[in-house]
Formats: C-alpha cells, sequence, structure tokens
C-alpha cells in the first residue's frame, strides 16, 4: 500500500487501474477506501482463499476504461457479522492521513457481535488494541473496553477574565516560572473532599449531582484536581481570528479576553472501574469481552462509569480553580468558594464515554443503540465544540451542522490525534533535540510548562497529525462550520510537586 501511495503521488502516473473492479481510482482518497475495502474481504475470507488486489498504475490518458461509479467523501463500506448482519463502517476523512493500523482496528471493532456501525474519525489513530478517535454503535452488546481507562476524560473551555494584550512575553515568562504545581493532592483532609462531593455544581450549564464519596479510595482523593500525564493539559489561549462573527458573538465571549481549555480524565479512578469489569468478565467463555446491555456485569459497570463522569467533571473544575486562584486570588471570596463560576465555563464535553441513543437509520427506522466513544467528542451535546490541536499548533471553535449528525455517528474528532507512536516520537524528537529545554517554546512563542522530560519529548507537535487538515475535513464533510482560531500561550502539562502535603483524616 505504502508503494502504491508513493508510485500514486508521482507526477507521471495520474491515475490508477484497480483489475478487478475494472475502475479507475483517481484521487488518494479514492486509494485509501479501496484499500480499506480490500482489508474488510481478507477478514472475511478467513482460512479461506485470499482475494486478489491489482493496481495498474499509468497515465490517464492511456485508460480506455472509465469509471462508471462516483466515490463518496466520506468511505462506507459493509462488513458481513457472524449472524450475518450488515456492518456500515465510515471513516470521514479526505486529506488527514489515516494509517493502515488504525483501519484495521475499526474493522475488528466492526465485528464484535452487536455491532451495527464503525465510525472513524479524522483524527483516527491506533491505541492499545482499540480505535482512538472512533466511534462504535452496538445493538444488544456493549464493549467497556472500547471506552478505555480513562472515562469521563474530556475538554473544559473557560473565560479567565484575563486580556490578551496583557499576556506578553515578559508576562508569560513570569507566570511559567511563578506557577505552583497542581501535581499533588487538592484538598488537605478527607472532610474537604467529602464536603466538596456533596455539592451540586454548576459547570457548562450542567448540574453535577453530589458523589457519594464512600464509593472512592484513597488513591482518588489523590489525584483530584491533577491534569495527568499523555496528552493532557491546561492552556491558556487567545483567539486569533473570528471566522463566523455572528456565532462567535452569542457565545459572549470578548474577542481581547483569554481562555483556558483543561484536557483531563477520571484519572485514577477510571482505571479502577475497568479494571473491576474485567476481572468479572475473567471467568467468561467469550473471548470479546463484552456483554448484554440487560446484564448484572453491565449495570455494574455503567454505575462505576457514571461514578467517574461525575468525578472526571469535576476533576476539570478544580483544576481550572487552582490554577486561576493563583493568578488572581481576588477571584475567591466569602461569597465565592472557587475561583471560577458556572458562567465562566462555556464549553465541557466528555470523548471517553459511552451512552444510549435512539440512532436514525437510512431507512428512517429508529434503533435503540449504544455509542462507544474513545477520542471522539459527541455532536449531540453542545452546538459549540472546540477541536484542539498539540500544544505548537492552532485549536478551533466550531459549530455542528445539526442536519448532518448522523453521517459521522453523532461524533467528531476530539482533536489533532497522534500520528506518531510515543516511543517513535520519544526517539526522533530526542535525536533532534538533545537537549528538551529547547522544546518548552513554540513556534508561536508560546511557552510550555513541563518538567518531565519523557512528555516533553512525546508529546511534541510533530508527534500530531495537521489539526487544519483535521477540521477541513470535517468542514468539507458538512459536519461543522468554522467559528474561530485560538493561539496558545502557555501550555501547562507537568510541574515537580516539591513536598506538597499528605491528605490526613
Amino acid at each position: 500500500m505504502k508503494q502504491a501511495k508513493n508510485k500514486f503521488k508521482q507526477a507521471k502516473f495520474n491515475s490508477v487501474y484497480h483489475f478487478e473492479g475494472e475502475v479507475v481510482i483517481d484521487s488518494d482518497l479514492a486509494l485509501r477506501e479501496l484499500y480499506s475495502s480490500y482489508l474488510t474481504k481478507v477478514q472475511d475470507a478467513g482460512d479461506g482463499l485470499k482475494p486478489k488486489l491489482t493496481l495498474v498504475f499509468c497515465p490517464e490518458k492511456d485508460l480506455q476504461i472509465k469509471s462508471t461509479s462516483t466515490q463518496s467523501a466520506v468511505a462506507a463500506e459493509e462488513v458481513q457479522e457472524h449472524d450475518p448482519k450488515k456492518v456500515q463502517i465510515k471513516i470521514c476523512a479526505k486529506e488527514t492521513l489515516v494509517e493502515e493500523e488504525a483501519i484495521k482496528q475499526l474493522h475488528a471493532a466492526a465485528r464484535l457481535p452487536g455491532c451495527t456501525h464503525a465510525f472513524g474519525m479524522p483524527d483516527l489513530h491506533p491505541g492499545k488494541g482499540i480505535p482512538i478517535g472512533a466511534s462504535i454503535v452496538t445493538k444488544g452488546m456493549v464493549y467497556p473496553e472500547l471506552v478505555d481507562y480513562d472515562i469521563g476524560c474530556g475538554m473544559s473551555f473557560i473565560r479567565t477574565g484575563l486580556q490578551a494584550s496583557k499576556m506578553n512575553g515578559k508576562k508569560l515568562e513570569q507566570l511559567s516560572q511563578t506557577l505552583i504545581s497542581i501535581d499533588c493532592p487538592w484538598g488537605k483532609n478527607v472532610e474537604q473532599y467529602d464536603q466538596f462531593f456533596s455539592k451540586t455544581i454548576r459547570w457548562a450549564g450542567n448540574d453535577v449531582e453530589p458523589l457519594d464519596s464512600s464509593k472512592l479510595e484513597r488513591k482518588h482523593l489523590q489525584v483530584l484536581g491533577t491534569i495527568g500525564g499523555g496528552n493532557h493539559f491546561a492552556e491558556f489561549q487567545e483567539i486569533e481570528e473570528v471566522l463566523d462573527p455572528s456565532t462567535f458573538e452569542k457565545m459572549n465571549l470578548d474577542l481581547n479576553e483569554v481562555c483556558l481549555l483543561v484536557h483531563s480524565g477520571s484519572r485514577s479512578l477510571g482505571e479502577s472501574v475497568l479494571g473491576a469489569y474485567l476481572d468479572s468478565q475473567k471467568g467468561s467463555t467469550s473471548s470479546c469481552k463484552g456483554v448484554s446491555d440487560d446484564s448484572v456485569d453491565f449495570n455494574n459497570y455503567l454505575q462505576g462509569h457514571n461514578l467517574a463522569l461525575n468525578f472526571a467533571r469535576r476533576n476539570r473544575f478544580l483544576i481550572a480553580h487552582r490554577i486561576l486562584e493563583q493568578i488572581d486570588s481576588r477571584k475567591v471570596t466569602t461569597d465565592q468558594e472557587y475561583a471560577i463560576k458556572d458562567s465562566d465555563c462555556l464549553i465541557d464535553i466528555f470523548h471517553n464515554f459511552m451512552e444510549k441513543v435512539d440512532l436514525e437509520l437510512e431507512d428512517g427506522k429508529i434503533q435503540p443503540s449504544w455509542i462507544h466513544r474513545k477520542g471522539a467528542t459527541p455532536s449531540t451535546h453542545s452546538n459549540i465544540l472546540v477541536i484542539p490541536g498539540s500544544r505548537g499548533s492552532h485549536s478551533y471553535v466550531v459549530k455542528v451542522i445539526e442536519e448532518n449528525v448522523y453521517q459521522s455517528g453523532l461524533s467528531l474528532a476530539h482533536g489533532a490525534g497522534r500520528k506518531m507512536a510515543r516511543s517513535k516520537a520519544y526517539a526522533i524528537v530526542k535525536d533532534q533535540n538533545p537537549n528538551p529545554h529547547s522544546l518548552l517554546k513554540t513556534e508561536f512563542d508560546s511557552l510550555v510548562v513541563c518538567e518531565n522530560k519523557t512528555l516533553i519529548y512525546e508529546e511534541a507537535p510533530i508527534a500530531y497529525k495537521n489539526i487544519d487538515l483535521v477540521v477541513k475535513d470535517l468542514i468539507d464533510l458538512g459536519l461543522v462550520t468554522p467559528v474561530a482560531r485560538l493561539k496558545p500561550l502557555l501550555t501547562y502539562k507537568f510541574k515537580e510537586p516539591g513536598f506538597g502535603h499528605k491528605i490526613e483524616e
């Protein structure tokens, strides 16, 4: 496939002829669709006779056979299931490169019993056995592993009241040096956590209901209000350009106001929830680790899953509070306990979770379904979303085109998506930049606060896809319209907490 793509891009080859299908392949997208379809046929063949794929490379003028079909912008295929139901797979990408391994993982998920649809977003990339940037729809069966460990991971987009014009180089440098680590326990004692969990919090228009803290372990309390590793962050951003003035005006956002984008999840709690579910399946004869949606095991998982969603939203709330309290301590008063209030948070959205929906099928029928999202943002929870890039690229505010939400499984891209595995990124970036401190300033002159060398290398901008192409794909496929482009100012990843403090009884 790689050889085919390389040849296809050479100037002397204007098109490719698919011998078995007797059609002309005249674009990268069509070639990708053909190969994806071929993988499906190989998997369906099992141990039997493998299908052939013959491609002829030649100038278009030498081809006598014209293509009689139009390739869809969204790659649509049908995969035969065991029962044998048909499963529709769609990869919502035109210009963004989607790796072969990610396509294979999406196909593998589509073959799970009960699966009816599998959607890959433009940021689709391979995970540890499951695709990231995917929305998997099932009927009757559920697969917690498709959500993975960080249940409730998502984004909060927050107004800060800070003026972008005052966040110049000197101010940013000072802030990066003086910002106290939040990578240590937030509360001083268990009572403080109990009080926090007992309150209903209004956050981005959502009621975060009281949480039963007796269901949490000490290790869960210790990480509440912390960002975590991997691609999680808290980033100050300024609005570089407004692309849809009318929609932007409705957001009640000042053009000169700095925003804070927080990306984090349920930390160790999600890991405990999925771990408990997997333990319950150890005696199962099923190899796919899925269960019926009316089973006791799933009901137990769902309770833990929903607990993790609550915890994750509270976690993002406290991360914002802990950072903004340092910048302006006046925000905390006798009347306002935290440095943020509900109206400050414009968006809070999950992208790792499952939910039950009534899915409208192409024939107009309604199918009760479960959507499993791993790195996929729901397009039905908010009509305004933020799609972030890497720490050295733009982020975008977008508006959902509501009449087209079913075309992508009620989901959208959650970010740029990795184009390079962490180990590969670490090796390449470290070789090019022996001094990790050289990576703490980006091409935007924005600063990065990160005292973990491994994270600096693994999360370098080069490890991610082009966010401009990811968003362009969503626009071209009629899924969103762009509202504003955001520019990073300061990105917080990790800072050594020093001695910090421990949670007292």
